[in-house]
């Protein structure tokens, strides 16, 4: 009887098996489809450079997770991408999930006593749609922990259910115990998130020991044996001291010692914040869970992209639905067996709720200091996979209700449709923006520099570029938040003594220095301020002088205000590391870079000596007018590769927008220098090549495109005019959807202005004589509205109309300098134009004399406006013949020697503020200014 029962089990639990393998495959092939094919962003480049160089991350180090995907890339050793080897660890991690997932649904279906017409369809849905979740999704197909961390967290689930089983029949199980515990203690070392079980499982176990079902407990060896396995399976942290010994590649935190060590298992370097004192309100937070929980199915911006602008009511549809499903789902398990409700719903508890307490994550806009830096939904990977089981029950409980067995298999829409939805989301396979970025960023520094980086996204790809893929290893890379710790400062020093000046002593002195007037001290660890010696000799070592603390270095001087720059006046360690290796770079000979995502705050100490290359800022050896380097620059980025970026296939993330945003910043600076220079067409060339890389991102793009219309405004008045550049505005104003009506109106008012630049340049074309020296009257027109092209074509006319008038030498100088020192702000003040210091004299002087025209001249000049003044006076003279002869004169002299009537006009300023007006014009005279003598009533001239 017995073996006629065991033949259609053993049938039943084979057919299983082979489902759950189905849906395995089935989750292997999207995975593939949809690989990552090499680094991501965030922490992918750190985990597959340390896989491959078997280096240590940032803390806690995940040795577990570093040596599985060192074990992948000799596996996998016949595929040519190192970072294609460990995505595919990951996405094996999550198949894996995917499988267990299933298998324990169906375990669990049938000692509920559901039929197989009712769980298979059911395990299958909840395998599925495990698998396709938006979040799950993406931590299975490049390199981070959260899929291992998924894969331990089912297997643990997996062995305690067999342990459940066989107790349940009376037989022994202890081992499944004992490797419950080893795998517990084993992923520690992958990611703490799979300790999630740990409590429902205890609390199982006490159950069925209170039951007396459950009885290793009482015996020692089997206490000794699990205690052995712990120490076994945590015994993977010695990898870190080990290996750190040997001064990787990567070596965070150096935990060489045993102090560094704990501090790392500890996660020290984050800091510890009490769950009592919440980052944000609580209820808050727990909207942001239900948040990341409702893109499982797909994304508002993902049904919008799949449905149109109404796709997100069906999606929100969906999603409450889902949840009513996963609510009735842990009704069915506590009516049936409360015994799997507590180990279920109380991992679903531990994964979504405590976490969200634990984690305790701001809730303002992601990127601010009120909210965090990322989307924090990949830590609920487990959750939304609790989530899944939970929904396909609940929602095979509903059709089973209403349809029967026959309509079950109808479960399938929930997983299909969140692949539908969340296949652009999810698919990595075209995603080359990392990669691309690390190399691109590490070949715009000159041979052997320094490259200042600002965080994960702008190192961590570097990091992969230099220690997997063997590019530009000869930059050192320096991590502004890493240069905040001591054993980063050590390696730094390690890699080039001549790099700082601190002796190794020192360095584990280093701290953040406070200065307040001539005072300067630090900040103990009780929050007291104190001066020690070792202060006096940090800022000695660093500093060329004191207060003001400064670096002079030929022409380098950065001096530090007198009350400090950073918080409450601390000079953090990063600022001192960085002004070091500035002062030095005569000794160590290395040029300084910062990548161009370094923030103004962290540049403010170099922000005068920066020209740009690229999308890196060179710190240079004299204070800079000029904003980027046009030759290097041109170069660089006409050699970056774009890999992807202008496939309208291959989804950007906020942090490949961000990085398109970089090169498209290099493009904006490399047109607004050619429009300054008037090179119209590199100008051309470069807003076009600056659109391209959004070609693919028309939302991203219309947040960002002001700027690339304002300059393509500028392009179109230059070659065309003004009025050409006004219809330019309207069109586009008119072009506008009507989301984006504010941009529109701005549009519409730049467009007045230009309209305005048109009539002043027609009334100027009017009052002037066309000489050259009346041209400026136009000429500075055009700069006041931004036109630089325009301004420089109109000077080129000149030129060649008048190739030998002695204005041209003071007009090209002071061309030269507007454009140069306003190649990015947009112009000059049109109040300060001559035109409008003509027409404020006609309205104020309607019946000038020459004394009145003469001192304004002075006026002009006095400020360093000389061509200004020139221009202004040659204008009045034509219009006042009568009082003009004197300014004509004054003009030429002007001319003839610009620097020194400035200087004789500034001297008069203040002579005339002190002194009787006849002393002043007898000085006057004698000094060389005979027309303000004259202005003044000096009788001899």
């Amino acid at each position: 009887m017995s073996n006629s029962n065991s033949e259609p089990r053993k049938v039943s639990v084979l057919t299983d098996r082979l489902l759950a393998a189905l849906v395995s495959a089935t989750a292997l092939a999207v995975y593939l489809l949809t690989l990552a094919p090499t680094v991501s962003f965030w922490d992918s480049g750190e985990y597959i450079t340390c896989a491959w160089v078997m280096g240590i991350p940032h803390p806690p180090g995940v040795p577990f997770f570093v040596l599985m995907g060192r074990f992948s890339t000799l596996l996998f050793g016949f595929i040519p991408e190192v970072a294609a080897r460990v995505n595919l660890l990951c996405a094996l991690a999550g198949v894996v999930s995917v499988g267990l997932i299933t298998r324990l649904v169906q375990r669990w279906c049938s000692r509920l006593r559901f039929e197989s017409a009712f769980y298979r369809p059911v395990s299958v849905t909840a395998g599925l749609l495990a698998a396709f979740s938006y979040t799950i999704w993406r931590n299975n197909n490049s390199t981070e922990t959260y899929a291992m961390a998924l894969m331990l967290s089912m297997l643990i689930l997996w062995v305690f259910d067999m342990w459940l089983e066989r107790r349940l029949r009376g037989e022994a199980a202890g081992r499944h115990l004992l490797l419950v515990g080893y795998f517990m203690a084993i992923s520690i070392g992958n990611h703490l998130s799979t300790l999630i079980v740990v409590g429902p499982i205890a609390l199982m176990y006490l159950l069925y020991a209170f039951r007396g079902w459950a009885h290793e407990w009482r015996k020692p060896a089997f206490i000794l044996a699990f205690a052995g396995l712990l120490m076994l399976a945590f015994s993977v942290h010695l990898y870190m001291p080990l290996r750190a010994i040997q001064q990787p590649e990567v070596n965070e935190t150096d935990p060489s010692r045993y102090a560094e060590f704990s501090d790392a298992l500890e996660r020290k370097q984050y800091g510890q914040v009490s769950i009592f004192e919440r980052k944000g309100p609580f209820i808050d937070q727990l909207a942001l869970f239900g948040e990341y929980h409702s893109w499982q199915v797909g994304r508002p911006e993902a049904w919008q992209r799949a449905l149109g602008q109404g796709g997100q009511i069906p999606g929100t549809t969906i999603w409450i639905v889902m949840s009513m499903a996963g609510l009735l789902g842990l009704v069915v398990l506590g009516r049936r067996r409360p015994d799997l409700l507590l180990l279920v719903g109380g991992t679903f508890f531990m994964a979504s709720f405590v976490f969200v307490t634990y984690l305790n994550f701001k809730t303002g806009p992601e990127g601010t200091m009120l909210g965090e830096v990322r989307e924090r939904d990949y830590f609920f990977g487990a959750s939304f996979a609790l989530s899944a089981i939970l929904v396909a029950l609940g929602g095979g409980t509903v059709i089973r209700f209403l349809g029967g067995r026959r309509s079950m298999w109808a479960l399938l829409l929930l997983p299909f449709t969140a692949l539908l939805v969340n296949w652009h989301f999810c698919d990595r396979s075209g995603d080359f923006v990392a990669r691309d970025y690390g190399v691109n960023l590490l070949e715009s520094c000159a041979p052997g520099a320094i490259l200042i980086t600002n965080g994960d996204n702008d190192t961590f790809p570097l990091w992969f570029a230099q220690g997997v893929l063997g590019v530009r290893r000869d930059v050192v890379v320096s991590n502004l938040s890493l240069m905040n710790t001591p054993w980063y400062t050590h390696q730094l020093i390690a890699r080039d003594s001549l790099l700082l000046s601190y002796p190794v002593p020192l360095v584990d002195s280093l701290r953040p220095v406070f200065i307040w007037g001539p005072n300067f001290f630090h900040v103990t660890s009780e929050g007291m301020p104190e001066t020690g010696i070792r202060d006096r000799e940090i800022l000695d070592l660093t500093f060329t002088g004191s207060w003001p603390w400064n670096v002079s270095v030929g022409d380098i001087c950065i001096s530090v205000p007198s009350m400090g720059r950073g918080s409450q006046g601390s000079l953090a360690m990063q600022d001192l590391l960085l002004l070091d290796m500035v002062k030095r770079v005569p000794i160590h000979g290395r040029p300084v870079y910062l990548a161009g995502t370094v923030s103004r705050d962290n540049r403010v100490y170099v922000e005068d000596y920066l020209l740009m290359e690229g999308i890196a800022y060179r710190v240079m050896d004299t204070p800079q007018l000029s904003e980027i380097d046009p030759e290097r620059s041109w170069s660089l980025v006409n050699s970056y590769s774009y890999t992807g970026l202008q496939d309208p296939g291959v989804y950007k993330d906020d942090q490949a927008v961000q990085i398109a945003r970089n090169y498209m910043g290099a493009w904006n600076a490399l047109a607004n220098h050619y429009l300054a220079s008037g090179d119209a067409q590199r100008a051309r060339m470069a807003l076009d090549g600056g659109a391209a890389v959004f070609t693919a991102m028309p939302e991203e793009w219309m947040l960002i495109m002001p700027l690339h219309v304002y300059a393509e405004a500028r392009l179109v008045g230059g070659v065309n005019g003004p009025e050409a550049s006004a219809a330019y505005l309207l069109a586009m104003a008119d072009s506008l959807a009507a989301g984006h009506r504010d941009f529109g109106n701005q549009l519409r008012l730049l467009s007045d202005e230009l309209l305005q630049q048109g009539a002043l340049l027609s009334f100027a074309d009017s009052i002037s004589d066309g000489t050259p020296l009346q041209e400026w009257l136009l000429i500075e027109v055009q700069l006041a509205f931004g036109n630089f092209l325009g301004a420089r074509n109109r000077f080129a006319d000149v030129q060649l109309a008048y190739p030998s008038d002695p204005a041209l030498p003071l007009m090209s100088e002071t061309l030269l300098s507007l454009t140069a020192d306003l190649s990015s702000s947009g112009g000059i003040f049109p109040q300060e134009t001559a035109l409008a210091e003509v027409l404020s004299f006609m309205e104020t002087s309607p019946e000038p004399t020459t004394r009145d025209i003469a001192l304004r001249m002075a006026d002009l000049a006095s400020a360093g406006r000389p061509m200004t003044a020139a221009c202004f006076g040659s204008v009045m003279a034509s219009l006042y013949p009568h009082a003009g002869g004197a300014a004509e004169s004054y003009a030429s002299r002007i001319l003839g020697s610009p620097d020194d009537q400035v200087r004789l006009a500034y001297w008069y300023s203040i002579a005339s503020s002190s002194l009787p007006e006849g002393v002043v014009a007898g000085l006057c005279h004698e000094a060389g200014l005979p027309e303000v003598a004259q202005a003044l009533g000096f009788e001899r001239l």
